[in-house]
């Protein structure tokens, strides 16, 4: 079975270019930078900081984007979501996708995300957004 949600880092964009229709960017690109196999590009910038100034408005921008690829996913297209290194931004909208998908709790979505993932290491600040959007269930 093919994943038809694609995680990584900018460099492998280049990979993942002839495999995906849409490109979702959690970080500046170039024109030129994100492939031209891709039908769709989303740009996006996420702040990669543990700041909560930095992002002020988080719940919102990662329930969106878990919108977003919803959207494209229930359209059968693959969808490629990287930034820079996939240590920190990547691995939270990957959890957000997933949480709003199944209905998991957002910390058990990150849980699943993680170690897909060498280097990802998300801030408290992106995982206690997951936890108030998705939280776990109370019992």
């Amino acid at each position: 079975m093919i994943p038809r949600v694609l995680i990584g880092d900018a460099a492998g964009l280049e990979a993942v270019s002839d495999k995906a229709d849409a490109v979702l960017s959690l970080c500046r690109m170039g024109t030129d930078d994100w492939g031209k196999g891709a039908g769709e590009h989303h740009e996006v910038w996420l702040v990669d900081s543990a700041d909560d100034k930095d992002n002020p408005n988080l719940d919102f921008v990662l329930h969106d984007l878990a919108e977003w690829i919803a959207e494209r996913r229930d359209e059968d297209r693959t969808v490629f979501v990287h930034c820079v290194r996939a240590e920190n931004r990547t691995p939270t909208v990957a959890a957000a996708y997933l949480a709003e998908r199944l209905g998991v709790s957002g910390e058990e979505a990150l849980e699943r995300v993680v170690p897909l993932l060498p280097h990802a290491h998300p801030s408290r600040t992106f995982s206690k957004a997951l936890d108030r959007i998705w939280p776990a269930e109370q019992g």
